[in-house]
């Protein structure tokens, strides 16, 4: 640091970590020559090589070295010191105190001098309190000083080592072992034990071990500093506090960037009623790119993996996996978030709250921002959801994905009176929330549970969103929709789709419950909706609003009476519907108080001239030639995944041990027309009669049929097959690599086309045991 010190000179609070060398002269970690100097409060890591060598200084005259240490290795060709060099002085005062040296020494030539402490010192040196480890230093010599053990001298040191030392104000017990146990300063740890840095936006901390991580939990004035980890940190199951101080409720306000690195096998508990996460609390900071890995966190407040609660901070490219348990909100990253953004972050973070959970975080309010996040995992709380449980005044998700479970529960000692609330994106939503192209395949469950959210009031939007998941009502007045349950005073609901599953007391495709004012504009539901009062296929209960271009294929059911399904809503008020329709043969259900009801003929392409009028197929909506969505119009903006479509049949899975099965003309329709099932397993169930019906393929000369189809000693009866300019025609064009038993063909004709047969035009690698033509 310094080459030269003179003429009462000070070095005060001088850290250093490096190699210093030196060809001739003195070297020193601190400085070379201090000549009537002041050097305190300093400390040296690193290597000394030169020809008079030490730890802080290399030659001191007429000096004081106070409160300072030095480790590390020192060597020298004439003289090596752990603190000092040479040492000189022309009164008896101290001129070494309350010092120490954990260092190794060494000497080039053999003719050097060593010292544990000082290797030369005049006789009216005086070395007052200070000592060396005579078992890091490797020698029991030294020219003045006090020798001691490893185990006298590191926590807990032996009572007759640090003798008067100030540890109140100047030095602290190494009690978490991030110096190897030695004594570090009390006022500024956090220096001591980084991998490099300066702490700056340019030249950020180092964080390398998990003692570095360790030494900033207790340096309070570095939690505002830039940091950069370049390692993974194993905290192998280790328990630790949250970085923050509880008591004054400071939080992290620094920078780190975890530059894809992990912390891993972490726990964390929070003592008292605090919080918990990696951080305690994250104020106007940004944690980027950074993993946690089999992290869990718990706390009496606010537990996440990441932080307890964050606010106006700034969180990217981060992921997560473990769990958080919290007394309030938990996250899969921040229990509490007030102003913050999440970007581009994903958690797979099992979340449970007293009062809210979800995936990114329990509890979010004031233009919280989610944007291009997803989470795999459960979240259980009385508010639950996929990104977030319960959000609040102007939050804003955008392209967020969600799957797994998220159960609205009622927890201990809370009020019987209460709602429970899941969505799979968000549980519980007040003032000004929108969402913007978010798809979640969770399943959610409560007493008030959608697709995307369970409770929405004030001004919510929903633009391009889709879910395909299962939703349940758990109680007698139980709302379940397939985007929101309930939504309340001036709701927009735009280009969304469902494809879920919906199940509760009040069950619509798009919403439980509709009122105060609300827009249905361009979407559509292909899903279920089995409701115990009332359900519909957009909406179950709609007060005081509009439809606009929308239809649905639902399946909708009562148990026990008709009047309150509707093939698009079970019971209106005040509804004004514009071009919407309902597929009156696949929802089961002829009527409705509003919309069109239309047959799967007419919706289907190619569409019936009187159906889908005055929609935009430019640039709202794709007509299906190519069968993506079985026919039905798609959003252009907003294709729908195959794999996600839910199952025509009548019942089954489609599995070898659970197949699809055949129980109705329309099911066997629905197989044809449906190549995304053309490997799956079918079984009949009932004698199917196909009079008046042109029977389609199953499979395509490219696309051929490779799944298996058991007919159970049933018959499929009054069979036409063949179409003009058709090469070929019969049940299966190309039957590959499965089998068909147990099926009887009774009165088939084929016909109008080159080639014919009665199951399959050609069988390839397949087998048919059991059939009759």
């Amino acid at each position: 640091m310094v080459g030269q010190c003179l003429e009462s000179g000070v070095i005060y609070r001088a850290y250093a970590s490096c190699a210093v060398e030196s060809e001739t002269g003195y070297a020193g970690g601190i400085v070379g020559l201090c000549n009537i100097g002041w050097i305190t409060t300093c400390r040296f890591r690193g290597t000394v090589e030169g020809e008079i060598s030490g730890g802080v200084a290399g030659h001191m005259e007429n000096s004081l070295c106070e409160d300072s240490w030095s480790n590390g290795t020192i060597s020298g060709r004439r003289a090596a010191g752990g603190l000092i060099g040479h040492a000189t002085s022309l009164d008896d005062e101290p001129c070494i105190k309350n010092c120490y040296s954990s260092a190794t020494v060494e000497k080039k030539l053999s003719s050097g001098t060593l010292g544990g402490l000082v290797a030369w010192a005049g006789d009216e040196v005086v070395a007052k309190h200070s000592y060396w480890c005579i078992d890091t230093a490797g020698t029991e010599d030294s020219a003045v000083g006090e020798a001691r053990t490893l185990s006298e001298m590191t926590c807990p040191s032996a009572f007759n080592t640090y003798v008067d030392w100030n540890f109140s104000d100047i030095w602290m017990e190494d009690y978490l072992g991030i110096n190897d146990g030695f004594p570090i300063f009390s006022d500024r740890t956090a220096n001591e034990n980084y991998s490099g840095g300066s702490g700056t936006l340019d030249n950020p901390y180092l964080i390398s071990q998990v003692r570095d991580w360790l030494k900033l939990l207790e340096s309070p004035y570095d939690w505002d500093k830039h940091f950069l980890l370049i390692a993974d940190l194993d905290f192998k199951d280790a328990s630790i506090e949250p970085l923050g101080d509880w008591e004054t409720n400071k939080g992290f306000s620094g920078n780190l960037n975890g530059y894809g690195h992990c912390f891993e096998n972490l726990q964390i508990t929070a003592p008292l009623e605090s919080h918990a996460g990696l951080f305690a609390g994250l104020e106007n900071a940004t944690i980027y790119n950074l993993c946690l890995k089999n992290v869990r966190a718990a706390a009496a407040q606010s537990a996440g993996t990441l932080a307890g609660y964050a606010i106006d901070s700034d969180i990217s490219f981060c992921k997560a996996t473990g769990t958080a348990i919290a007394g309030s909100h938990a996250g899969g990253l921040v229990g509490y978030s007030l102003r913050n953004r999440f970007y581009r972050c994903e958690t797979s973070v099992r979340v449970q709250g007293y009062m809210s959970a979800g995936g990114m975080t329990g509890y979010a309010e004031q233009n919280t921002q989610f944007q291009y996040c997803a989470t795999t995992e459960n979240a259980t709380a009385l508010y639950a959801g996929g990104i977030a449980g319960f959000v609040s005044d102007s939050g804003l998700f955008t392209e967020c994905r969600t799957t797994g479970n998220f159960f609205g529960v009622l927890m201990d000692g809370q009020d019987p009176a209460l709602a429970t609330h899941a969505g799979g994106i968000a549980g519980f939503c007040m003032n000004n929330i929108e969402f913007a192209n978010c798809h979640s395949s969770g399943n959610s469950t409560g007493d008030r549970a959608g697709g995307i959210a369970g409770y929405c009031d004030r001004a919510p939007v929903f633009t391009q969103c889709s879910t395909s998941g299962s939703i349940n009502g758990t109680d007698e007045e139980s709302s379940g929709g397939g985007i929101v349950a309930i939504c309340r005073n001036n709701v927009t609901i735009s280009q969304c789709y469902s494809l879920a599953s919906v199940n509760a007391t009040y069950a619509g495709g798009i919403a439980a419950v509709l009122d105060g004012g609300f827009e249905i504009n361009n979407c559509y539901v292909r899903g279920t909706a089995a409701g115990t009062v009332y359900a519909g296929g957009l909406g179950a209960v709609l007060y005081n609003g509009t439809i606009r271009n929308s239809y649905s294929t639902a399946r909708v059911s009562l148990p026990t009476k008709s009047e309150g399904a509707g093939g698009l809503a079970g019971l209106i008020d005040n509804v004004t519907v514009e071009a919407s329709y309902w597929d009156a043969e696949r929802s089961g259900i002829d009527s409705s108080p509003v919309g069109t009801a239309k047959t799967t003929e007419d919706m289907t392409y190619p569409y019936a001239t009187d159906c889908y009028e005055s929609w935009d197929f430019s640039t709202v909506w794709t007509a299906d030639s190519e069968m993506i969505n079985q026919g039905y119009p798609w959003l252009s903006d907003l294709p729908p995944d195959p794999e996600e479509m839910p199952s025509e049949y009548s019942g089954g899975t489609g599995l070898s041990d659970d197949p699809y099965l055949i129980s109705t003309v329309e099911d066997w329709l629905a197989l044809c027309r449906t190549p995304r099932d053309w490997h799956r397993h079918f079984a009949v169930t009932d004698d199917l009669d196909f009079n008046g019906v042109t029977m389609p393929m199953a499979g395509t000369w490219t696309t051929p049929f490779t799944g298996s189809l058991d007919g159970r000693k049933h018959s499929f009866r009054n069979i036409s097959m063949g179409v003009i300019d058709e090469e070929y025609a019969a049940l299966f064009p190309i039957f590959q690599g499965g089998f068909i038993k147990d099926l009887d063909l009774i009165d088939i004709s084929v016909m109008k086309c080159d080639h014919g047969a009665g199951f399959a035009y050609v069988l390839e690698n397949a087998t048919i045991s059991g059939c009759t033509v």
